[in-house]
This record gives C-alpha cells, structure tokens and sequence, in this order.
C-alpha cells in the first residue's frame, strides 16, 4: 500500500499503451510464417542486391524443425498485434512480491517494455506506460487493465520530459515501487570513423542522458518506498556488439557500469539497481538495423537455436523487482540471450 508521496510535495501531472505479442509457430514453417509480410518486405529491402541469398538464408531457418508452442505460451500469445493479452492469463501471473506495487516503465508500450509492462500487471502491479511513438499501443495495453494502468507520453531526450513519468506515478497511484528504464536505441548503424559529435550526441542522448535524467527524478519516490531501479543494458555491452554499433555498444556499457556504482551509493537508502541485459531479440529495433542474413546466422549461432522474444526476457524483470525474490541482489545484471553470450 503506498503512502501517498504527493501529498507533502504538491505536484501534479497528467495522465496522457499496444503489446506486440506474437504467436509462435507451428512447424514446419514458411518465410511467411516466420515472418509478417511487412517484416518480410523490410528485409527484402535491406538486403540490397543480395535478395535471392537472403531469402534462400530466410527459407532455410524457416523450414528448420521448432517445438510446438507449450500451452502456457500458446495462450498468453496473442495473434493480434493490437490486442493485449489478458494480465490475468499470464504465465508470470500472481508472481510474488508485486501485488499492489507501482512500476514506472519507460519505452514501456512496445517490444521488450511491452513484455514486461504486461508481466507487472500480470503480477498485480499497477504500471505506468511511458512511450514516445507507440500511443496505439500504449492505449491497447492500458485497456487490458484501465483501473491499473496510467499512460505518459514525453521524449526523454527533452530536458523536462523525465519529471512527468515520476509524477504521472505519484498522482495516479500516489508512489513509486520501481523503474524500469527501458527506452533506448542505436539510432543508426555508422561504422566508427564516421561518427561525428552530432550521431555520438544522438546516442547518448537516448541511451544515457535520457536514463540518468529519469532515474534523478524517481529517486526521491524510489527512496520513500526503499524500491528497485531496473535497467536495461545489452549484451552489446560485454561482447562489443556488430558492425556499425560502437556507440550503442559503448552507451550499453555505461550502464552496466552505473549499475555498479549507484548500486553501492543507494543501498544505503534501501534502493536496490539491477539490470537486465537481453540478447538478439526479434522486436522493431533490429527489424531496423539487422538484415536478415545476420539474424538468421545469429540464431544459428544461438544455443537454444533461435532468437529471442520480449517475453523471454519478462521474468528477469519481475525477479529482479521484487523483494520477495531479490531483496539481497543489487549491482547485478542479468543476461537473457540464450547462451548466445556465457559470461
């Protein structure tokens, strides 16, 4: 139950959420199963004037043997991208420790923020959805759990958009629990010796400045509650990453880094940081920087032989969240990305 921490404070804000959940796939499977026609068309696209390699590639891990679908992920996969699946028919639903809690999610509407935007409310949590570009989304969510859910829209790389996530939270739901501090991106893939201070500003601004300005507002709510900060780095962070993503890759790193040090500094205040750092996982963000030729030889590559999804990576966020299961992890980062990377 939270003690409403607007009360003394006397600010106010307002209250402005789609899952892309998607089914698996029965085998065998075709380059149309595996793909949707309009994730098909963009890697057709990208793949320049190798389109028969590709899709011959795409072919292959298509036509590639897959388990069947587990009945727990077959119902909690929806085959609507605009619909949100039922939080109360969730494999993660009654998860511990987070009935009645307030997370704040930041990019929370879409990809892995969606995943783990619906495990919280699947565990009882009331969530706030921050988004940027993903109002469809953002409202598809809310309305899977209206009387849980409160939306905020705001470019986080805009210097006063981080205080109205934190006070969407406080006057929808009167404190902060957690935040989980998803937004980011690559912006672009640029080789090295072509980042100019502008590209490397962009990054930046969106991987790190933007994170440090959130995580600044929410720490007076987050140390009234004794809560939990939860970041997301990459796995980039540890292995470098690809071709054209040394800034990313770089930004990802500070994170893990900061995960450390403010681990340290604010477990003196009962907050504890974590992170968690997914591997290749099929959302938008590599539909936009990764050809199908590097995603099909990534999940190759992949021990458990395929990429991931954003609800692969939604326990880890509950896990680390909660006090009933983590009250004595801090400074960790955990890694989901199907041994993709074994630290």
């Amino acid at each position: 139950m939270c003690v409403n921490f607007l009360a003394s404070t006397g600010r106010s804000g307002s209250v402005s959420g789609r899952l892309h959940a998607r089914p698996l796939m029965e085998t065998p499977r075709s380059r149309n199963d595996l793909f949707s026609p309009d994730k098909l068309s963009i890697y057709q696209a990208a793949c320049g004037d190798r389109p028969q390699t590709a899709m011959k590639r795409v072919d292959e891990i298509a036509s590639a043997p897959r388990r069947s679908p587990s009945k727990t992920e077959s119902r909690f996969m929806s085959p609507d991208p605009r619909t949100a699946p039922d939080p109360t028919d969730h494999p993660l639903a009654g998860f511990p420790g987070l009935s009645g809690k307030v997370v704040a999610v930041t990019g929370g509407a879409t990809g892995i923020g969606a995943a783990a935007s619906t495990a919280f409310l699947a565990a009882g949590a009331n969530v706030v959805v921050h988004y940027h570009a993903g109002e469809a989304d953002a409202r598809a969510l809310a309305k899977s759990a209206p009387d849980r859910v409160a939306t905020v829209a705001a470019d986080l790389i805009q210097p006063e958009a981080a205080a109205s996530v934190v006070e969407t939270a406080l006057t929808r739901f009167g404190c902060l629990d957690v935040l989980v501090n998803n937004a980011g991106g690559m912006v672009a893939r640029r080789p090295f010796a072509e980042v100019d201070p502008a590209f490397f500003d962009a990054v930046l601004d969106l991987n790190i400045r933007s994170l440090l300005a959130v995580t600044h507002a929410a720490l007076p709510a987050l140390r009234a509650t004794h809560g939990a900060i939860v970041h997301v780095t990459s796995i980039s962070a540890r292995t470098g990453g690809s071709p054209g993503s040394s800034i990313y890759s770089a930004a990802k790193a500070f994170v893990s880094s900061l995960v450390r040090t403010t681990a340290r500094e604010l477990a003196a205040d009962g907050v504890r940081v974590n992170a968690v750092s997914p591997g290749t996982i099929d959302t938008a963000f590599h539909q936009r920087h990764s050809t199908p030729e590097k995603l099909v030889a990534t999940a190759n590559a992949v021990p458990l032989g395929r990429l991931g999804t954003p609800e692969d990576c939604a326990g880890a966020f509950l896990f680390l969240a909660s006090t009933a299961t983590a009250a004595y992890v801090t400074g960790q980062i955990v890694e989901v990305n199907g041994g993709q990377f074994m630290p």
